[in-house]
């Protein structure tokens, strides 16, 4: 083994320059580390990182460039009821790796500590049974690439698994499904510009070890909650890795995914958490509400069997909150403001404080003054809207709620109905309306909807649903 030449400590990670790499890894107890550097049929290279300062031991290794497979080695002190678990016998991830390849050999080998005796290190080397880093050269064309910086008010996020929502898109070639180059194709990008989201938080991105009692059992952790490397793209949903690609072609790949994206005007939000959202498409995964582990049909997006008057209304609802900015106000109204907010019972009284203590209170209706605290657009002028009253029964029945006295003379018109969104699709409930354009309803609901609603006017609500209704502001200047 030999010395590495003198390096930097920063920035940690492998880093390419002068016809070499630095390599730099941080640590607070161990006493020397090496880098390993493989070739392609696993023969290993070592190299003592010579240097130890600004808490991270570095290394320059000449000759060395993207592409390369390495990993770190530490020495140091081993008791593991103190935490400490140096042990030059396990080949280490490098943490700020750009891209990994490779997967996790379940077994003895991958443990830190003897099976044999728990507090003491294991002899065995874990080299071929554990992914390795990859140097990767972080030049990429953005172009006129920016942060697009869309004002979170304006900012409508839609989350999506990048293998499941393109894995059986008809529209996108078969050796892109499921993977960043998919997720970046045409028809891809256009459905959702056209519903109107303003960003994509992919869920999750970052390279990750499936559990050994899934892959076991034949499944995986297809949410991918197992992450090793925050830096490091998912190789898995790379069509370059897939290709046959073995020398980092996720990072750029992910790279152009971003930009496709950015030039459509979505912005990109990485997540590690799946917040199991109910969607726009009417997917059901065969009823399984924890599909974590099934990274097949169940989970992936079926492209065949869309809700189109689900869809619609999803569509129509992103619309209704773009042209109101009185449901997307850049501050929360506090002090006077918020207490001209209206909040009733859906007997159609003022909400008493007794009323928010009833624990078995299952509806509320809110009113929505688009004059009150305006917040003020780009011009410097006030943003004015149209009154809104929301009428939310999150019971299992329908239930009548009686309009409350929010302004004098104002009508109401239905915006949205979430049971029966045909009733607003109807016209009735004028610009902004949110429906179903294929679905007709009842003639009751539509005539219904027609009429104008005053205070003191009754209301069915359906069973867990909600209905929010318009009072123009055209109507009641004109009043």
């Amino acid at each position: 083994m030999e010395d590495a030449l003198p390096g930097r400590p920063a920035p940690l990670g492998a880093t390419p320059r002068d016809s070499g790499t630095n390599f730099a890894v941080a640590s607070s107890v161990a006493e020397a580390a090496e880098v390993c550097l493989f070739g392609d049929s696993g023969e290993e290279t070592r190299f003592r990182l010579p240097d130890y300062d600004g808490g991270a031991w570095h290394g320059f290794v000449p000759g060395i460039g993207p592409g390369q497979a390495y990993g770190f080695r530490v020495h140091g002190p081993y008791d593991a009821a103190r935490g400490l678990r140096c042990n030059p016998a396990k080949l280490l991830l490098d943490p700020y790796a750009r891209a990994v390849r490779g997967d996790v050999s379940f077994g003895p080998a991958v443990f830190d500590y003897s099976w044999d005796d728990h507090d003491a290190p294991s002899s065995l080397d874990s080299a071929g049974h554990v992914p390795l880093s990859l140097v990767t050269d972080a030049a990429f064309d953005w172009g006129s690439d920016a942060p697009l910086r869309r004002d979170f008010a304006d900012t409508v996020i839609y989350e999506v698994h990048v293998k499941g929502f393109t894995m059986r898109h008809p529209s996108v070639p078969p050796e892109l499904r499921g993977t960043y180059s998919g997720l970046a194709h045409e028809a891809v990008v256009s459905y959702l510009r056209d519903l109107g989201v303003t960003a994509v938080e992919l869920l999750p991105v970052h390279q990750y070890v499936p559990d050994e009692f899934l892959l076991g059992r034949g499944l995986t952790n297809y949410w991918g909650y197992n992450t090793i490397g925050y830096f490091a793209p998912y190789a898995a949903y790379s069509a370059a890795v897939r290709a046959g690609d073995r020398a980092g072609g996720q990072t750029g790949e992910f790279k152009a995914m971003v930009r496709a994206l950015h030039q459509a005007g979505l912005e990109v939000i990485l997540d590690v958490v799946f917040n199991h959202t109910g969607d726009e498409l009417g997917r059901t995964q065969g009823g399984n509400n924890n599909a974590y582990c099934q990274d097949n049909e169940i989970s992936w997006v079926d492209w065949s069997g869309v809700d189109a008057s689900l869809l619609t209304f999803v569509r129509g609802l992103i619309a209704l909150r773009r042209s109101h900015p009185v449901f997307r106000r850049h501050r929360y109204l506090t002090g006077v403001e918020a207490a001209e907010l209206g909040w009733f019972t859906p007997a159609g009284t003022p909400m008493t404080q007794a009323d928010w203590d009833d624990g078995n209170a299952l509806a509320i209706g809110v009113y929505l003054d688009g004059s009150d605290a305006p917040d003020t657009g780009p011009d410097g002028q006030p943003l004015f809207d149209d009154d809104f009253l929301v009428l939310v029964n999150a019971w299992w029945e329908p239930l009548e709620f009686t309009i409350g006295d929010c302004r004098p003379g104002l009508e109401w018109v239905t915006a949205i109905d979430s049971f029966d969104p045909a009733a607003a699709g109807s016209g009735a409930g004028g610009a902004g309306a949110v429906g179903s354009a294929s679905a007709a309803g009842s003639a009751s609901a539509a005539e219904a909807a027609v009429a104008p609603r005053r205070a003191g006017d009754r209301v069915m609500v359906g069973p867990r649903s909600v209905l929010v209704l318009r009072g123009p502001r055209a109507a009641r200047a004109a009043g």
